[in-house]
């Protein structure tokens, strides 16, 4: 199964909703779940995969 995460930040800017959002991802990893995270630049304006 895939999963998809898109969030305003990622691990550089991290705040409460990265938070939980890095720690779910790592944990369906672990499971054997394909996984990608995407966020935007700090500035809000370049969505790319970080995970």
């Amino acid at each position: 199964m895939e999963v998809q995460f898109v969030t305003s930040r990622y691990h550089q800017h991290i705040k409460r909703v990265e938070i939980y959002v890095k720690s779910i991802a790592e944990r369906l990893v672990k499971r054997g779940y394909d996984v990608e995270v995407y966020a935007t630049d700090p500035k809000s304006n370049l969505l790319t995969r970080v995970m």
